[in-house]
């Protein structure tokens, strides 16, 4: 079976509002909005590693919805 990790750049949707992207991924991993900045730096953060491709994709849909882009490799993967 084929396994994801999932690694947050910062990058956002085109069009969204910064601050409320940065509040939302804020919420997502459960820090203070202040903290949340250190995450939009343009280096890689690896939110999960070794998930399927239905846990994937669910990572990708709630962080798009919050305005973020996730990138999704192979496991194991640079």
């Amino acid at each position: 079976m084929d396994t994801f990790d999932i690694y947050f750049l910062g990058e956002m949707v085109p069009g969204a509002d910064p601050a409320e992207v940065r509040s939302k991924v804020a919420g997502l991993f459960k820090i203070q909005e202040d903290a949340a900045d250190r995450l939009f730096t343009g280096k890689p953060l690896r939110v999960k590693q070794g998930l399927d491709v239905d846990k994937a994709s669910r990572y990708r849909a709630v962080f798009r919805e919050a305005g973020a882009l996730l990138q999704i490799v192979p496991h194991g993967a640079e």
